[in-house]
């Protein structure tokens, strides 16, 4: 054997040994959590909230476990949808209102890394109390969004100066899209929390007038109507999260309004005026 040989021998040896070392060490730090939702302690949580967890790598589902390893309590029956590193529990039905709910994930689940969860995770997050939302004047008489729950007094969510036109909520009830006229001619789209925060302009329609906002089921998309006067009204699909605007059909003699979304987010449906 050459002393090249045995240099060659020597350094495999010491790669071997290198993934040893990583190997035994990735098998006590295991799998991380890296996010959690809702966050630990948050208030006002939809009851429409579906509780998730993301990790550092990706999981493997368990077919075989009877137990849901992401639980809630009080009980909550649901399922689990896995999507590479997130786990999300989605409940059978909405969560009560006004309580505080403890997430619980057991350790042991197995990562695509052959890494395990070591440790079990809890936190926790309470829904927020039932509220109805409505259009009703303000002291200048111009039409503004309320918010009513069963106790307390109405609270006003907006203060457009020249009032709404109409509104959607979102699904989850955390947010309110809403379309406002301009002070000389179109009308804009905006975005509002449920409890009056966050209000922001959506789009900026210039001097077209966007209307009929519809949150799409799972939230990331809003289909309204859009007409450059004297024409006829166009449907379009919003990006919340891009800020990107498309339109439902290329095809510019398909006109329409009043958009309804399918409770599975795949259709959608609207009126086509003659």
């Amino acid at each position: 054997m050459t002393a090249f040989d045995r240099r060659v021998l020597a350094v495999l040896a010491a790669l071997a040994m290198a993934a040893t070392i990583v190997a035994l060490i990735g098998d006590r730090v295991g799998v991380r959590v890296v996010e959690v939702w809702p966050p630990a302690d948050a208030e006002q949580v939809s009851t429409m909230v579906r509780p998730r967890v993301v990790f550092d790598q990706s999981m493997v589902p368990d077919a075989r476990a009877t137990d849901l390893p992401l639980a809630l309590t009080p009980d909550a029956p649901g399922e689990l949808i896995w999507s590479a590193r997130a786990m999300t529990l989605r409940p059978s039905r909405p969560l009560q209102p006004g309580v505080t709910y403890t997430v619980q994930l057991e350790p042991g689940l197995s990562s695509s890394q052959n890494r395990r969860l070591l440790r079990p995770l809890s936190w926790r997050f309470t829904t927020a109390a039932l509220a109805v939302v409505y259009l009703a004047p303000d002291g200048a008489g111009r039409d503004q969004l309320f918010s009513a729950g069963f106790e307390g007094s109405p609270r006003q969510l907006t203060e457009q100066p020249e009032g709404l036109w109409d509104y959607h909520v979102a699904a989850d009830g955390s947010a309110i899209v809403y379309s406002a006229p301009r002070d000389q001619h179109g009308n804009d789209l905006f975005v509002v929390g449920r409890a009056g925060s966050g209000n922001r302009r959506l789009l900026d329609c210039g001097s077209d007038d966007c209307f009929g906002p519809r949150w799409s089921p799972a939230g990331g998309e809003v289909a309204f109507a859009r007409r450059t006067l004297p024409g006829p009204p166009r449907l379009y699909l919003l990006d919340t999260r891009r800020g990107s605007v498309r339109p439902v059909l290329d095809d510019p003699s398909f006109v329409g309004f009043e958009a309804r979304w399918a409770p599975d987010g795949d259709w959608l449906a609207w009126v086509a005026p003659l």
